[in-house]
Formats: C-alpha cells, sequence, structure tokens
C-alpha cells in the first residue's frame, strides 16, 4: 500500500530509515509518541495520549490541561468536526504535529499547547488530531493519511518543514471546510508563544463561524428556493388536476347531454311512430256535409291556449276521442280531459271509454279541455 510513496518520500528526507529515529529515541532515552509498526492508528493514537500525558501533564494540576487528543482515524476526526448532523456543533479541525528532534518538542507542547488558555479554547471550539513525524515511517503514513483525505496544502507544508526545518515542529495546523474542500487557514510553529497561538486559533475559530454562517445562509436560501419549487410544482400539478377534473366533467356533461338528446330523440321517434300508428287507425273524420243527426262537433281547448276541433259520428265509442287526442300527442298517461259539464268531468274516469256517443247522451256540440298532468 504504501511502497510508492515510501520510496519517493525516503528518497527527499535528509535522514534515512526508522532506525535513526530509533536511535534517537534510545539517546535521548524517550518513548515514542507513536510507535513503528502500530497495529492500527486509534492504537498509535491512545499511545501517542499517554506518552504526551507521562512527558507533559504527569501531575495532577497538570492533568487539568491535557489536551483533548482525537483518538480514531482522520476521516472520522473529519466527520466529527464538519459533518455533525447539528451545524451549530461543527468545529474546526486542528493538527498538532511533534517530531522530537526539534528542541522546542517540550517547551511548545509544555508552555503553549498545554496552557490554560489554549487546551481550554482547543477543548471547546476544535477537534484536535495529533501525530507524530519523527520517524521516516510514520511521516510517510501522514502524508498518505492527508493525501487521501485531499489535504494537500497541509501534505505540501508537513513534507517540506519535514525535510528543511525541523526546528519549526511541534506544528498547529488549522484547518476548515468551506464548499466541501478542506483549506489550510493558519499554522503555529514551535517557536509561538501562548498568545500567538492563542491569536491564530481564535482567527481560525473564526473564520469557519464566518464559513458556517455563509453556509447556513446558502442552505436557506436553496431550502427556500426548493420550499418554492415544490409550491409551484404542487399548483402546476394541481392546476393540471383541476383543468383535468374539468375536462372530464365537460366530457361527462357533453356525453349526458348527448344520451339525453338521444333519449329524447327515441322518445321523439317513438312517440311519432305511435301517434301515427294511432292515427292510421282512426276511422275518417265524417265530411261537413254529413247529417247533423249522425254526428257530433267536438271542440278542443288545448294546452297554452291551443284549439282544435273534429267531427265525430254518433255511432263512434268514445275512445275514438281519446285516440284522436293521442294521435294529436296529447296521450292519456300525460294529459287529462275535461268536459264541460259543471262541474267537470274526467272523461276517462266518467265514462265508458267502449260506448258510443249516442248511448253516452254526447251532446251535439262539446267543449274538451286537455289538461297536463
Amino acid at each position: 500500500m504504501f511502497s510508492v510513496v515510501q520510496n519517493f518520500f525516503a528518497s527527499l528526507l535528509p535522514w534515512h530509515g526508522v532506525e535513526v529515529a530509533r536511535q534517537a529515541a534510545v539517546q535521548n532515552g524517550r518513548v515514542p509518541m507513536i510507535p513503528d509498526g502500530y497495529t492500527s492508528v486509534p492504537d498509535a493514537l491512545r499511545n501517542f495520549v499517554t506518552v504526551f500525558s507521562d512527558r507533559f501533564c504527569s501531575t495532577v494540576a497538570s492533568q487539568a490541561y491535557m489536551p483533548p487528543f482525537f483518538t480514531d482515524t482522520l476521516p472520522n476526526a473529519l466527520k466529527d468536526a464538519f459533518e455533525n448532523p447539528n451545524s451549530e456543533l461543527r468545529r474546526p479541525l486542528v493538527f498538532y504535529i511533534n517530531h522530537d528532534r526539534s528542541i522546542a518538542a517540550n517547551i511548545f507542547a509544555s508552555q503553549v499547547l498545554c496552557s490554560e488558555a489554549v487546551s481550554s479554547l482547543i477543548r471547546h471550539q476544535y477537534v484536535l488530531f495529533p501525530w507524530d513525524i519523527s520517524s521516516d515511517s510514520n511521516l510517510m503514513h501522514f502524508m498518505e493519511f492527508l493525501q487521501a483525505s485531499n489535504m494537500a496544502d497541509v501534505r505540501n507544508m508537513v513534507q517540506r518543514l519535514a525535510m528543511h526545518k525541523v526546528e519549526n515542529f511541534p506544528m498547529m495546523m488549522v484547518v476548515v471546510r468551506e464548499r466541501n474542500t478542506y483549506r489550510l487557514v493558519d499554522y503555529c510553529k514551535g517557536t509561538d508563544t501562548a498568545d500567538q497561538v492563542l491569536e491564530k486559533l481564535l482567527a481560525g475559530v473564526e473564520q469557519y463561524s464566518s464559513i458556517r454562517m455563509n453556509e447556513a445562509a446558502e442552505r436557506r436560501e436553496r431550502e427556500e428556493r426548493e420550499a418554492i419549487r415544490n409550491q409551484q410544482e404542487a399548483e402546476y400539478k394541481a392546476s393540471l388536476a383541476a383543468d383535468k377534473a374539468r375536462m372530464e366533467a365537460k366530457q361527462k356533461e357533453i356525453e349526458e347531454q348527448r344520451l339525453e338528446e338521444e333519449r329524447k330523440l327515441k322518445e321523439e321517434e317513438d312517440e311519432a311512430l305511435r301517434r301515427q300508428l294511432v292515427a292510421s287507425q282512426l276511422p275518417d273524420e265524417p265530411p261537413a256535409s254529413a247529417p247533423v243527426a249522425e254526428i257530433i262537433n267536438v271542440k278542443f281547448r288545448l294546452p297554452e291556449g291551443g284549439q282544435d276541433m273534429r267531427r265525430f259520428r254518433r255511432v263512434e265509442s268514445i275512445q275514438t276521442l281519446i285516440d284522436y287526442l293521442s294521435s294529436k300527442g296529447f296521450s292519456p298517461d300525460k294529459y287529462k280531459y275535461f268536459n264541460s259539464d259543471f262541474p267537470k268531468k274526467e272523461i276517462t274516469r266518467h265514462f265508458d271509454l267502449s260506448t258510443n256517443f249516442t248511448d253516452s247522451k254526447w251532446p251535439a256540440r262539446e267543449q274538451i279541455f286537455v289538461e297536463e298532468i
């Protein structure tokens, strides 16, 4: 996994091999912060914390200012810093990079990193990821961590200083994320004072706070635009649904009208056929010259002011009169017929329709009132 990168960095480093670092550690009588050949990153960082505590925070008083080192992988540190579900709890990341060959390794750790102001600020405002690059192999591993996390500016600076300016270590490097890109905003050298480090850390917090505010504003704008788009889409769909409903209702209305017209036309056709059939079965109207004793004259008062006249033979049945009216469109199922008596009599109820006019003592002249039921 590391062979290409290892060979590359090994060719650039001014010292060669882990044996040099190991000998230096033995000469200084110090246990390395991160041993060569560690089994996992969490194990390596737990070892870092233990050794750091033994070196700089071994007393009860100093334990209160023990830096809150993150002890898991760099991807998880980045997730903890920049991907908290609650955006208000997101924080910038700060690297603490130790190098035991630097003359500032002890002074910076004990007097700056473990100072009350710096350690308290980091505890509340940062995720602190530590690493030790005292050995070639751990430096190369760290380079690969940074490369995998797309932190080219951090990687390039650490690489350059590790090769040429070891006295700058320990280093603290402040990283923020803006638009899903990691950016190095400032760094502290081993020669910086606690006040200088505090000032840079506060500036990093302020920068990331501004980034979070801008991102929150952009997120709100996106959400508002999305809400507007969703509302417009919902209104558009509702409009389409309303148009469709109106069209369907109109089509239904048109279809109902068509069916109603067909029904009426069918009824009219049936009625015309019925009237034609009834008319064809009626006896001919007697001529006006027929003897008066053989005929009766009937005047019909029709609905809406209409009138009609018709002669009938006395020997014809009253049903003939009913059939005549029916042939004119005034069938007994829709109309009633009244004579001129006082009070008026309804023909179909008070007369035997099968009897003729003579037997029914029908007058020679009669008025029949046709009324709609």
